[in-house]
Order: structure tokens, then sequence, then C-alpha cells
């Protein structure tokens, strides 16, 4: 059962005590807080960490194609002498 579906049906006051551990209470503010973003677990991510996502995939696909060169330039470089 999701956590919307648990919270609208009406969490008790002793609920918490039912499951010691879990962070109840940071999970309902998250979910205040922004409803849509509350839990990316599920393969939701915030705008801002789907750029970060995006920009580290790029960085490792240029360093690669950095990696190529150095080997080419190198290669050449001793080729020539």
């Amino acid at each position: 059962m999701p956590l919307r579906t648990w919270l609208s049906n009406s969490l008790s006051a002793g609920t918490p005590k039912l499951f010691p551990g879990l962070p109840f209470r940071s999970w309902v503010k998250a979910l205040a807080d922004d409803p849509q973003h509350a839990f990316p677990g599920q393969s939701q991510m915030k705008p801002e960490q789907l750029e970060i996502a995006q920009l580290k995939r790029e960085v490792i696909r240029l360093k690669a194609g950095r990696d190529i060169l150095k080997k080419a330039a190198a290669y050449f470089a001793k080729e020539s002498t």
C-alpha cells in the first residue's frame, strides 16, 4: 500500500509506535513539502537530480573521448620518430 493511501486512511497517533525505527515523521514532512517528488525511489527524480545525472553521464563520455585522443596522439607521435 503506498504511503499516500495509507496516510489518507487516517494515520493514528499510535501508528509510529507499531513500527519503531521507521522515519514516519520525515516521510510525512517530505510528502507535505513536495508531494510530486516526495519519494524519488520509484524512478522519479527531481529536476535538479535528473540534470546532475545527465551531466555525470556526459562527463564520462567526454573523458572517454579525451582518453582516446590522448592514446591516438601518443601513437602517432611514436610512429613519426
